[in-house]
């Protein structure tokens, strides 16, 4: 069996504390293209492989994406992920931070938001299993950059509704409950003993008077571990 766990940023986090990343024949970036292995088409992100697992778990990752616009992840800006995906694969979304962290607090319908996203990934891969990973829950800080930053207050409500929805949604089209975060860690909210702010992205020199919205590794790996337990 294979697996692929695609969603937001916070995939990045998490695939980086197992610490075994593999390029992958069909998506390689850098200057000299191995024999065997294909130029990356993709936007930012990239398909990868952790190994060291006992199976075959890609990753991808895609930063400040949400669940809304997952189909054009899909079918526009990373045109890898198709070319590995067959019907045995195992498919665990985890997309709905940014929605919630943004696109609801605006907008407000999460369950619209959620109908949709389960339809993207049901219809991209009919043939496959999908499993559905609740995004991570909210910061209680405003963290990161931009105009759409926006409190708290507006934030939980809008990630509470949207878990909601996707348990419900996913209880009645016959699939499997979604993997919690917040039960793995045991919150439905990260306050400032969460943020990270010392891994080397947070250090980099362009992230310099930047908090951003990210996990300690610690955390990280908790919700990773726990996820492939029930995976591998």
């Amino acid at each position: 069996m294979k697996y692929l766990i695609i969603g937001d940023s916070h995939v990045i986090r998490m695939r980086r504390s197992l610490k075994n990343d593999i390029q992958v024949n069909e998506c390689f970036w850098g200057e000299n293209v191995p024999d065997g292995y294909e130029k990356s088409k993709c936007d930012w992100e990239h398909l990868l492989k952790v190994g060291g697992l006992g199976k075959e778990v890609y990753f991808s990752a895609h930063r400040g994406r949400n669940a809304w616009t997952s189909h054009v992840v899909l079918n526009e800006l990373n045109p890898c992920i198709k070319k590995i995906v067959k019907d045995d694969m195992v498919i665990l979304p985890s997309f709905g931070y940014i929605d919630a962290k943004i696109q609801l607090v605006r907008y407000k319908d999460p369950e619209e938001t959620v109908d949709k996203y389960i339809n993207t990934f049901l219809n991209e891969f009919p043939n496959n299993k999908i499993k559905f990973v609740e995004p991570i829950p909210q910061f209680i800080n405003n963290l990161g950059t931009g105009p759409d930053i926006y409190n708290f207050e507006d934030r939980y409500p809008m990630h509470k509704e949207f878990i909601f929805h996707l348990r419900k949604q996913c209880e009645e089209r016959g699939l499997e409950k979604p993997i919690s975060p917040e039960e793995i860690l045991g919150v439905d909210r990260f306050d400032e003993s969460y943020e990270c702010h010392e891994c080397d992205y947070c250090l980099s020199p362009e992230s310099e008077g930047i908090k951003w919205d990210h996990l300690k590794e610690i955390f990280n790996k908790k919700i990773i571990d726990k996820i492939l337990s029930e995976l591998i």
